[in-house]
């Protein structure tokens, strides 16, 4: 499989952050950018700075684990529920 590039990484992780076509503005936030700045780099406009490749793995985990967490609550009520 061929390496990605950078904005289709960025892509990738907005869209499964924050969903399909709504991910720009949620993902300038998070990384403390305009979202006009996001749709550049998306573009190749401007080139994605280093700092964007190391924070995305690191919101995607924090994502992982808050969902993580709701499946496990969800899964306990779930369980008593059913005791």
């Amino acid at each position: 499989m061929a390496a990605m590039e950078r904005h289709e990484r960025l892509i990738s992780a907005g869209e499964a952050l924050h969903g399909r076509g709504r991910w720009c503005r949620p993902l300038a936030r998070a990384l403390g950018v305009n979202a006009r700045t996001i749709r550049r780099w998306q573009t190749g406009t401007v080139a994605i700075p280093a700092r964007v490749d190391e924070a995305l793995p690191r919101l995607l985990r924090e994502q992982i684990a808050v969902l993580h967490d709701t499946l496990l609550r969800i899964d306990r009520a779930l369980q008593q529920a059913a005791d």
